[in-house]
């Protein structure tokens, strides 16, 4: 087996409830060649000291304190640490959100799969998500199979049009890889900052091998930053988007044909974002302005430029957004209805 090293990267901020299991998870590993560098971003709870007390227990712990600058920059910041380490040769990057765990084996079973392809540029596995519990509520595919992509059109179509690629904690990448080419709005994301952060691994990758056995265990935590959708969350959501549209428009590797079939992919993610915008827990008036906010972002209205279909997407290119209110409005009475008539129904 290769000398591979390993740099399990984690983003710290007010997780002491989780921290101490996330990092017990990756001083675990069976395989033994690793650091791991934790960067408290601002922790206002004891995350920050869990972090120290770790640090002094072990000596391949490293550990970085700064003010709050939120995850984006926060993940660079580690990223950038392990550049200045000048071991990039046979070095790779493992991401770990710090409410979640990895898998006793999962460096052991990265380095093997690494050996056995030659050294690919990035390696994306499979997960679990548990409960607080850590009782599984859903699996991906664990069958320890291998698919090697090196053709670029083959890749984007699979990450780009498919949601569940976008996290960083899915995947091993080489160190080489590390840039800091990100434009001054990617360090505004404040959300979904996976994917942009995943774009210029992928734009870079030669090879990328997708190894079906799941590695990482993924907390469905209530009050995680995911989770905590509000209006200014829809605003922020943007940026990551348009990142991964304005590449694929300029993406030589893409066929006119792929580009339209991403468009209708995002439409897809703009009608879900509609139906979410319009349950939000907020005034009429505030949720119809945030649909026209919405409608005004450039992302948006150019990709309903071209047909849509759909009733809700095309009031919403019509930018009809009280008529929208009023259909969701009446879709959610007729679903209490329903839901009331099956519970008088299970009673009798």
């Amino acid at each position: 087996m290769l000398n591979i090293k390993f740099y399990i990267l984690i983003p710290v901020y007010n997780v002491e409830k989780y921290i101490e299991k996330c990092i017990e998870s990756a001083t675990n590993q069976t395989y033994d060649n690793y650091e791991i560098v934790l960067v408290d971003d601002g922790s206002t709870d004891d995350s920050g000291i869990i972090c120290d007390k770790a640090a002094s227990q072990y000596t391949n712990i490293h550990v970085i304190h700064q003010e709050n600058k939120g995850l984006f920059t926060t993940r660079r910041i580690s990223e950038q640490y392990v550049k200045q380490q000048n071991d990039c040769d046979n070095s790779y990057i493992i991401y770990l959100d710090s409410d979640d765990y990895l898998s006793n084996s999962a460096l052991s079973n990265i380095a093997n799969i690494i050996s056995e392809n030659n050294n690919p540029d990035m390696v994306i596995y499979n997960f679990r998500t548990v409960d607080l519990e850590g009782n599984e509520i859903q699996c991906g595919l664990n069958d320890e199979s291998t698919y090697v992509v090196e053709d670029k059109r083959t890749l984007y179509k699979k990450v780009l049009m498919d949601c569940s690629y976008n996290p960083l904690w899915r995947k091993a990448v080489s160190v080489k890889l590390i840039s800091d080419n990100f434009s001054e709005e990617a360090y505004k994301i404040k959300f979904a900052e996976d994917l942009g952060g995943s774009l210029n691994y992928y734009r870079n990758s030669k090879k990328v091998v997708f190894f079906n056995k799941v590695l990482y265990n993924y907390l469905n935590n209530p009050t995680s930053i995911s989770k905590d959708i509000n209006v200014s969350k829809f605003r922020f959501d943007n940026i990551s988007r348009k990142m991964a549209w304005d590449f694929v428009k300029e993406c030589g590797d893409l066929t006119k044909e792929d580009k339209a079939e991403f468009e209708r992919y995002l439409q897809i993610i703009l009608a879900s974002r509609i139906k979410d915008a319009c349950y939000l827990k907020t005034s009429f008036s505030e949720r119809r302005n945030l649909l026209y906010a919405i409608r005004k972002h450039d992302l948006w209205s150019e990709c309903i430029n071209n047909k849509v279909d759909g009733l809700i997407l095309k009031l919403f290119k019509r930018k009809n957004m009280r008529t929208i209110l009023v259909l969701y409005s009446i879709r959610k009475i007729l679903g209490h209805i329903k839901k009331n008539v099956l519970n008088a129904f299970k009673k009798r």
